[in-house]
């Protein structure tokens, strides 16, 4: 372990050739997988401490020597021209996003306000149009019995007037 780190470390500090890197890449492989190896086997008698935080630790520092160093590499597999049009490229874009982030949101906040206002008048026309309906309702019922009425206490007027009237509105109709 304490070889891979003090690899790691030199990788991360000097300036060596690539084929060197990758020698070393390659024994740390084999060293990785020759641990990974004896872990399997040894995982039944493992034996867990209180005091682990050591091997933690450890392991936490491999681990941030191994992302720096490929972050270095990755790097310098760029050409810096590309990542700085990469990077002009992301700002454009966040700066377009941000605008539409902005009308987005005061659209939202004008569309609640219409929402609550023509809710509000919405539920008064309903109302009004369930108040008219009732109204109606009461004028057609009242009229049905006023013409029972008529027709009960005058049935020779009310059939003059009724097919005088109603084929009036029958022939309008066709």
């Amino acid at each position: 372990m304490e070889n891979l780190i003090s690899n790691l470390e030199a990788l991360t500090t000097s300036k060596e050739s690539s084929s060197s890197k990758e020698l070393i890449l390659e024994e740390e492989n084999q060293e990785d997988s020759n641990n990974n190896n004896n872990n399997n086997n040894n995982n039944n008698n493992k034996i867990i401490s209180d005091d682990g935080g050591d091997d933690a630790m450890e392991s936490l520092q491999v681990d941030s020597l191994f992302s720096t160093y490929v972050v270095q590499r990755m790097k310098d597999m760029m050409n810096e021209k590309d990542l700085n049009k990469m990077i002009e490229n992301q700002d454009q874009i966040y700066q377009s996003l941000e605008s539409s982030t902005t009308s987005v949101i005061s659209f939202n906040e004008f569309s609640a306000s219409k929402y609550d206002e023509l809710a509000k008048k919405f539920e008064s026309h309903s109302k009004c149009i369930k108040e008219m309906k009732g109204d109606l309702e009461y004028i057609f019922k009242k009229i049905r019995i006023i013409r029972s009425k008529i027709s009960t206490q005058h049935p020779d007027a009310f059939e003059q007037v009724e097919t005088k009237f109603f084929r009036n509105e029958e022939e309008e109709e066709e």
